[in-house]
């Protein structure tokens, strides 16, 4: 089947043809309670979820971002002295999948903020309806 190169997923291969395993999961979830970043966006007249994951270790946002389904972005600030940054973002329907699947894994403080999320985004008249460019070419920043 399909999979990246075990150096491109954080020393692990992640075949993208099967579900990810419960271990897989617990991890994204472990690195997501820890790193990741759960909020409300808008763009324009469009609101929806929204998680990110940023970190310098390339490695570790490229596993995550196999398992989530996403690119990763790299940023680097010239004029600074600092490491370059990796960042995996999911927007709107795909965030939603991701947040549901680590649910259970979550500690209290996270599970509450990704309840609110989903219940404000299933509140949403006609969110499937959303265009596609608002949030598809947000994926892969």
């Amino acid at each position: 089947g399909l999979a990246l190169c075990a150096d491109e997923a954080g020393g692990r291969d992640v075949n993208l043809d099967q579900q990810p395993s419960a271990l897989d999961l617990a991890w994204l979830a472990g690195i997501l309670e820890g790193e990741g970043c759960f909020w409300w966006s808008k763009v324009k007249k469009y609101e929806y979820p929204a998680l990110a994951l940023q970190m310098t270790d390339e490695d570790v946002v490229r596993r995550a971002a196999a398992l989530m389904g996403t690119s990763v972005s790299k940023y680097q600030w010239p004029h600074m002295k600092w490491k370059p940054v990796f960042r995996a973002t999911l927007w709107h329907a795909k965030a939603v999948g991701v947040m549901m699947t680590v649910f259970p894994f979550m500690g209290i403080r996270r599970k509450e903020k990704i309840s609110s999320l989903i219940c404000r985004w299933r509140s949403i008249p006609n969110r499937a309806g959303y265009p596609e460019r608002v949030w598809r070419g947000r994926n892969k920043h």
